[in-house]
Order: structure tokens, then sequence, then C-alpha cells
């Protein structure tokens, strides 16, 4: 199996590891499970980038795989000498003919002098954003050399990253098909997963059928299937006004602009319940009312456990997201106990006023006796 990871800014999750350009994502193998939502993010972000700085070539990093083509060079014209009236040749014409020729020529093996150097240039750049990992899982496959030693055909090169990321890496390609077409068929929208996280996931989903050779839908039949998806979430409303409706979309990205732009009916905001374990909670401020609240359900975003939150974790970070959040929960943490205990004392954590009062006067008295 692979994996595929996918950092902030485009650096590696490995702090000594960054790509050929820090501001693109490093693509990273790993095999334990897919990602192919990182590999879609990869290609639309190199392809923007090969539009910016190398122009038509860029418009080669499709998620389709038809789409995934060289531009078009110049063409040379036929040239045909010019014929007067009298049905005699035409110097003149036939003279412009040719130069017009001449001119077609040179534009054309300067077309072709500059397709090379920017194959070879965007090629640099492809394997500039790959980490060791994938270097070494794609080295194995049979042909590489030569193509590392050419190193002027991207599109070959950018096929096989995106076959090598997106399958499961089983010997017999007809798992890795079943895999494909298992992971479509069984996609479903995340918790507060927002619409453009889904469809790129979605997306991603249909270039694993591509990379390993499973049969495709239409372009017509993939919008209603990322519609059907839909059903049952915070979408229904549109699902339905489509349905009911009967319309039909030619690209995935249409449906997805007809269900952000829905005129959606207003629903209340869900609220989270809190609970407070005081014996007099009249007596409690705003302070100790805040500390002595806590969620009904405690659980670790990173390891999953119910008997601690995120700030307490101990487990290793997931990724470096999670342990971005994890650090800033730890602080959150220490500047609220150094905000509670500033110029009050000992705190007890859910104590009241009153309460706290007390416990100050017997430390006191014990402390005068």
């Amino acid at each position: 199996m692979s994996r595929v990871g996918q950092s902030g800014a485009g650096r590696s999750p490995h702090p000594r590891e960054a790509g050929l350009v820090e501001t693109l994502p490093l693509l990273t193998y790993d095999s334990t499970r897919v990602v192919p939502a990182a590999v879609v993010v990869w290609v639309e972000e190199l392809g923007n980038y090969c539009k910016k700085e190398y122009g038509a070539i860029g418009t080669a990093f499709a998620i389709e795989r038809q789409g995934r083509v060289y531009p078009t060079l110049p063409t040379i014209p036929q040239a045909t000498p010019g014929l007067g009236e009298a049905g005699r040749e035409d110097w003149y014409s036939a003279t412009v003919a040719k130069e017009e020729l001449k001119l077609a020529l040179a534009a054309r093996s300067d077309a072709i002098r500059k397709d090379k150097e920017t194959r070879v240039r965007v090629f640099g750049l492809i394997m500039g954003q790959l980490s060791r990992a994938s270097k070494e899982a794609l080295a194995v496959k049979p042909g590489w050399s030569q193509l590392v030693r050419e190193s002027d055909d991207p599109l070959q090169l950018l096929e096989r990253v995106i076959e090598a990321h997106l399958t499961r890496g089983y010997d017999d390609p007809l798992r890795n098909q079943q895999y494909a077409r298992m992971s479509y068929d069984q996609l479903r929208v995340g918790a507060d997963e927002s619409l453009v996280s889904f469809k790129t996931r979605f997306k991603a989903a249909v270039m694993a059928l591509e990379a390993v050779g499973e049969p495709v839908p239409s372009s017509e039949r993939c919008a209603a299937d990322f519609i059907l998806k839909l059903e049952g979430t915070r979408w229904d409303e549109a699902v339905r006004k489509c349905n009911n409706e009967h319309r039909r979309f030619d690209t995935v990205d249409q449906a997805m602009s007809f269900m952000a732009q829905f005129a959606y009916a207003k629903q209340p905001v869900q609220g989270r319940t809190w609970r407070t374990d005081t014996e007099h909670p009249e007596d409690e401020d705003t302070d100790d009312v805040e500390l002595a609240a806590a969620p009904r359900v405690r659980e670790c975003y990173n390891c999953g456990a119910d008997d601690h939150l995120l700030r307490d974790c101990h487990a290793r970070p997931l990724d470096s997201g999670m342990a971005d959040r994890m650090r800033a929960a730890k602080e959150r943490q220490a500047r609220m106990a150094r905000r509670d205990t500033r110029g009050r004392g000992p705190v007890l954590a859910g104590a009241t006023e009153q309460q706290l009062r007390a416990a100050l006067d017997a430390l006191k008295r014990n402390a005068d006796a």
C-alpha cells in the first residue's frame, strides 16, 4: 500500500526534507495507506506554477488523463507557387511564398528548441517536488533509469507518479482496480467537511480509477454521482431540488457550483451542551463557572482516547498540523492557569469565591497557630 502526505507551505513533514520550490507541496510516499486528495492538490499546484513560469505546458497537468497532453507546436504551411493570369508562374508570388515558408520553418525550429528546454525544466521541477521515499518507490518500476537519464518526458513521469501514489502497491493489477473501484463507490462526505474538500477527494477517486486502468464514468455520470453522494448531508435540500427538477450537469465543477450557490433555508445553529459539577451554581461568578464547566464528551483528537484531552496527550502527533494544535492547546492551558492564579493565591478548579475565601482564612489561622 502507499500513502501520500502533504505538508503546509510546501514543506515535508520531515524537517530536513523540502522541495525544490518551497512554496509548492512536497509529495511523500508511505507504505501504510493511500491519500488520493494529496495527489490532486500536488498536481494542481504544480500545474498552476508551470502555467505561470513556463506557459502552455502547464495545461498538461490536468486531473483527467485525456487532458494531459503536450501543447501543439506550430505547423508548416504548404508551399504553393503563385500563378499569373496566363497560367505562368508568378515570380513575385513564388518569392513571397518561399520567404513565408522560411519564416515558418524558423519559427517551428525555435518552438521545438524551446519546447525541449521547457520539458527538461518541468521534468526537473517534478523530480524536485518528490520526497526520497517517492523516488525510491518509483525507482523499482521498469524503465525508470532510462526515463531519468533522458529527462525530457515530464508527462510520462507525471503518469508514473500518479500511478505509484494512487495504487495499493499490489503485484496483481486486478486487486488495485478493485480497491480503486471500492474507494470510488464508498466515498462519502466526512463530518464537518467542506464542499471544496469533498470535491477534491471525489476527483482524486476518479484519478485513481484512471491510474489503475479501471473504467471511468463519463463526465455527466461523475457529476450525477457527485450529487448522489451529497444526499442526507447539509446539502440535501439542493440535491432534492436537482432530483425534482431533473437537473443534469456536464461536469463536477458545474454540479458543485450549483450546490454552493443554492439558496438554502435557514437552519438553527447547533450548539454544545455543557455541565457544571458545583453544588450551588447560583453562588458562582463567571470565572468559576467557566472553570467548572466541562464538555460532556472528552475525546483526544490525536489518539482518539476518551480519558484525556488533546492538551494532555503524550502520544506522538499524527502530523505537523496536529503537533501545532497540541502545542497551542498546552500554551492555552498555561495562559489560563497564569490568569486564574494572578493575585488570587492557590485556586481550586470549580470552587466558588466563598469557598476560596474560607480556604484562605483557614490557611491563615493555621499559620498563626
